[in-house]
């Protein structure tokens, strides 16, 4: 098992050492309550709080999170989660990645699971799509025994402006832990889990659904899940946030099958665009090309009522540039090759946004950068 978390160890301090430079981060606290239905266990309703830190750069990211609830005095769960993920150059046609996750999860009067996976992918594809395909393994512990799990991976995601598609599938051999004594041999399972979802990010807005079925392959129940959530930015710094769905059972951590409706407040240290609550449409922040007097293309933003704009792109290597401003026009002075060009704005040291009249790309690391083509 020591060798297990050694390799998950180095793996997320890879990760963390390639997000570092010229990353973008965000940390989030969420309070609120949760009302959960398991089979098996008492209906109820619990308290909930959470912590979330997350930094990304143009071929990294991390997140670190711990979220506890309490349903009574005597009932709480806790969990902790720790994941990166690295990928290689995008002007390759096919890019390499790379994640690490550790996790671990705990309820009142039992003892904690922990977990750690390490997983590498191939991928493939053009701005609009792409495809993975690729393997994991990981160590899990609790009860006193230990075991590996292995899987095979394969997804694809489609881009089409503020809306993001994505389908997976995974073949997971797995141990069942805790039911057999320590010393007898573990036993193991087999199933087969796909799913598919759907995500639109805009203005301040967030909604999401997925939907997933399990093939038990015999070993263990099939089944099929359905989730949905929405966070609504109120202000700056503030979002309500809602969640409702079904989780089928964890087979190695052994919690049954559940049902939850769930409400938060999310409370950011970093600033987010807000929704519109008025019938006035937003300034809408527009990229154009303009030729200087040498002849040059180069990069204009018109952002009317900004007071400072900052633009990264592969022309910047990634790293951030403060624009010269005129009026409500700020420039890029350096002039531009020829071809398509991957690019993100900052705004009033907001979040990076991709352009809304620019087409959009997924930027490999589950955000969104725009595309402009030079002459």
């Amino acid at each position: 098992m020591r060798r297990q978390w050694l390799i998950l160890t180095v793996g997320l301090a890879l990760v963390a050492a390639a997000a570092r430079a010229d990353a973008q981060w965000e940390l989030t606290g969420d309070f609120g309550v949760s009302h959960l239905q398991q089979t098996g266990i008492p209906t109820g309703s619990a308290g909930t709080a959470g912590l979330t830190f997350e930094a990304a750069s143009a071929r990294a990211w991390m997140q670190s999170s711990v979220l506890a609830a309490r349903a009574t005095q005597d009932r709480w769960t806790g969990q902790g989660l720790l994941a990166g993920t690295l990928i290689g150059p995008s002007a390759a046609a096919a890019r390499w990645q790379f994640d690490a996750l550790a996790s671990s999860f705990a309820q009142s009067n039992s003892r904690p699971t922990a977990s750690g996976e390490l997983a590498a992918r191939l991928r493939a594809g053009g701005p609009s799509f792409g495809a993975g395909l690729g393997a994991a393994a990981g160590a899990t512990a609790r009860a006193g025994s230990s075991s590996q799990t292995w899987r095979g991976l394969a997804d694809g995601w489609m881009l089409s402006g503020a809306e993001r598609f994505v389908a997976s599938t995974a073949l997971t051999s797995a141990p069942v832990l805790g039911v057999v004594a320590p010393s007898l041999p573990t036993p193991r399972v087999r199933y087969l889990d796909v799913a598919a979802g759907w995500r639109h990010e805009a203005g301040g807005l967030s909604i999401g659904a997925s939907v997933g079925y399990r093939d038990g392959m015999g070993e263990v129940d099939d089944g099929s899940w359905a989730t949905g959530d929405a966070s609504v930015w109120v202000s700056s710094r503030a979002a309500v946030v809602l969640a409702a769905g079904t989780a089928l059972p964890d087979v190695v951590r052994g919690t049954p099958r559940s049902t939850y409706v769930s409400a938060a407040l999310r409370i950011s240290a970093r600033p987010h665009t807000r929704i519109a609550l008025t019938g006035r449409p937003a300034a809408r922040i527009r990229v154009r090309l303009a030729r200087g007097v040498d002849g040059a293309q180069r990069i204009e933003i018109v952002a009317p009522n900004a007071s400072r704009v900052e633009l990264r792109g592969d022309f910047t290597d990634w790293r951030p540039v403060l624009l010269e401003r005129a009026g409500d026009v700020f420039q890029f002075a350096a002039p531009l090759s020829a071809g398509l060009h991957r690019v993100s704005l900052r705004v009033d040291d907001g979040d990076w946004i991709a352009p809304s009249n620019l087409p959009h790309a997924d930027d490999g690391v589950g955000g969104t950068v725009g595309l402009i083509t030079v002459p």
